[in-house]
């Protein structure tokens, strides 16, 4: 997993691989139980301490991922502890 987030002793955009975290099963609920995992240990945040400072991720496009309902995307969105998460999606070919 990598992470991008804004360095303000750098003054700019700071690109970080974080980890790789094995989800449980392919469930999205799994998978983004792994993403939070990741996140909190590489951070030292916990869950909610994180998800307050995310406004969007990155992904394959799958729906597992993007999906406005059920997706990854679509629970972040739901979720109130992520009040500056924006879901969105680029399709470029």
């Amino acid at each position: 997993m990598c992470a991008r987030y804004l360095d303000w002793e750098l003054g700019k955009p700071v690109n970080e691989y974080l980890a790789i975290q094995v989800s449980k099963s392919r469930c999205v609920t799994d998978i983004l139980d792994a993403i939070s995992t990741c996140v909190s240990q590489a951070t030292a945040m916990e869950d909610s301490e994180w998800k307050d400072n995310v406004t969007a991720f990155g992904s394959d496009g799958c729906n597992v991922m993007t999906g406005s309902r059920n997706g990854i995307s679509g629970l972040l969105q739901k979720d109130p502890s992520t009040k500056n998460f924006k879901g969105f999606w680029c399709g470029a070919k």
